[in-house]
């Protein structure tokens, strides 16, 4: 799957310390491509449709802790899941 990226966005933040922080894009796209890859393993090797199970709200939940995750493996320790 390809995804388009907005190479003008303003990925900056300020720290609770108040220093600048600007995360690369490409932490953004590889976090991205892994979670597809994470949904498409899970979609092969479960032979139940978790997607109807899991219902809208839950999909949504499960798909962003799953986004989460990679982005906090791709970030080099910038951020962390709780």
């Amino acid at each position: 799957m390809s995804y388009i990226i907005n190479k003008h966005s303003d990925t900056s933040f300020f720290s609770k310390q108040g220093q600048k922080i600007t995360i690369d894009k490409v932490i953004f796209e590889h976090s991205l491509v892994e979670c597809h890859s994470v949904v498409k393993k899970i979609v092969q090797d479960i032979p139940v449709d978790i997607f109807r199970i899991l219902g809208m709200r839950n999909l949504s939940a499960f798909i962003g802790e799953l986004f989460a995750i990679e982005f906090a493996n791709k970030s080099q320790g910038l951020f962390r899941v709780c």
